[in-house]
């Protein structure tokens, strides 16, 4: 575990916010607090990602709305995601060869979490986007170079997982955190093509990202309005 320096970030320091990064090693101590920050990150209305069906008929629904049985198909109801899920999903990127993981603690409480790592974008493509065919991912690489020349050994950071428990979403600290994770992305962009990132334009992100000059270089025709952001003048 590594604490970062927030001295540029007085809204934290002065509210009683840390941040810090953590690796396999130190995971184990925040797993509980990174397990519980998930879940109420996707209950959010954008996502409404807290309860499923079992019978995989598609219901979904938050917290507060959560039934005893699916109101489609009767099935039961389930976590959306598992504990087992969520601490599966972050190891796996803690196994990676270059990632980042960061926390905002408000003392003992995780606030805010974001994980990312670097790759090749075949593998990245292949993982998390899902681009099937050529135009698909000529339009990808298109919107991200824009009128850079690609390099063939650079690689990509793909941004994870970025969320801010509903408690914590205000201004300044929104501000802060990803004012934090900019400065962390651009002191390790040595080969680096872009950043990408997916997202849904119902999301809080879709905002901050259209801020930070990301552009939107992809959309999914799907009932979630995913997008691909991306952002190569870093």
């Amino acid at each position: 575990m590594k604490t970062l320096n927030t001295q540029s970030y007085p809204v934290l320091n002065s509210n009683g916010f840390q941040v810090i990064s953590i690796d396999q090693n130190s995971f184990w101590q925040y797993e509980s607090g990174i397990i519980q920050a998930y879940k109420e990150v996707f209950n959010a209305s954008a996502w409404r990602e807290w309860v499923k069906c079992s019978n995989g008929c598609g219901f979904k629904t938050t917290f507060e709305e959560s039934p005893v049985a699916c109101p489609e198909c009767l099935g039961a109801i389930e976590d959306f995601y598992s504990n087992k899920e969520i601490s599966e999903s972050v190891m796996d990127v803690l196994s990676r060869s270059y990632f980042q993981c960061l926390l905002l603690l408000k003392w003992d409480t995780v606030a805010w979490f974001t994980w990312w790592w670097k790759d090749s974008i075949e593998n990245i493509n292949d993982e998390k986007l899902g681009l099937k065919t050529q135009e698909e991912y000529s339009r990808l690489i298109s919107g991200i170079l824009a009128d850079k020349i690609s390099v063939a050994s650079w690689e990509y950071y793909y941004q994870s997982e970025t969320g801010v428990v509903p408690t914590y979403r205000t201004r300044w600290i929104g501000s802060a955190i990803v004012g934090i994770n900019e400065e962390l992305l651009r002191s390790n962009s040595n080969q680096v093509e872009a950043i990408i990132q997916r997202t849904s334009r119902q999301s809080p992100m879709y905002a901050i990202r259209a801020n930070l000059w990301y552009s939107e270089v992809f959309s999914y025709d799907d009932s979630d309005e995913r997008v691909l952001f991306a952002r190569n003048n870093f």
